[in-house]
């Protein structure tokens, strides 16, 4: 139970440090999730659940951009938004790692 409690404080972390202002929240759902926020929004839900970026990549490829038919003629904006997600990422895991020292 203490490792599950530790996991939902980490999670919690890191979904505050997955911060994406406003215009490039904006242009994200607008291109790449054909202006559909929910779908934008449960994409990142699941995203803040994984351990490494490397399960985010998986997902991302495999599950969401069949979706949108591969972000075909989006690669600026999902090259963006593939940034914000991988430093947050590594925010996650520098959170992991320091929690773990203490």
């Amino acid at each position: 139970e203490h490792i599950e409690e530790e996991k939902k404080n980490i999670n919690d972390l890191f979904a505050k440090t997955l911060s994406i202002d406003l215009n490039d929240r904006l242009a994200f759902v607008k291109h790449l999730f054909e202006e559909d926020v929910n779908a934008y929004e449960r994409v990142l839900s699941q995203i803040v659940t994984y351990e490494s970026w490397e399960e985010v990549e998986v997902f991302i490829n495999e599950m969401v951009k069949p979706e949108y038919q591969n972000w075909k003629d989006k690669e600026p904006i999902e090259a963006r938004f593939l940034t914000i997600l991988q430093k947050s990422t590594r925010m996650k895991l520098i959170i992991f790692l320091i929690k773990k020292k203490i």
